[in-house]
């Protein structure tokens, strides 16, 4: 509950986005999961654009859990995660991203936001 307290005042103003996101990094990868799932709801799209900010200055601890989930999301979250794993930085996404990029289903569009991130890392 805390946690996804935290991922709503991401919006709320700059003292209550400070807040949250150091909170939501104390959590570090046990945030991952509802973080996805926000990112994965169109109902709170206004959110996204934080919740991506927020993953990016979380860093390290949450690239086992977005590489391990990257495979399994839908295109447009697909892009965004593809992009927040190039931003953080850490090698250890490249196997899940290269998963995708062998794979003949995979959305075009969410190949090429891999692929780029792939080469960025």
């Amino acid at each position: 509950q805390r946690i996804q307290s935290d991922i709503e005042l991401l919006a709320q103003g700059q003292r209550a986005h400070r807040n949250a996101s150091q909170r939501l990094a104390a959590a570090g990868q046990y945030a991952a999961p509802q973080m996805l799932a926000a990112l994965q709801d169109e109902n709170q799209s206004r959110l996204h654009p934080y919740i991506l900010a927020s993953m990016v200055t979380i860093g390290q601890p949450l690239v086992a859990p977005l590489a391990e989930a990257l495979p399994q999301l839908d295109p447009v979250p697909m892009r965004q995660v593809a992009q927040v794993l190039a931003e953080i930085g850490y090698p250890q996404a490249l196997p899940a991203m290269k998963q995708i990029l062998e794979s003949p289903t995979s959305d075009p569009d969410a190949r090429a936001a891999v692929q780029s991130a792939y080469s960025s890392l």
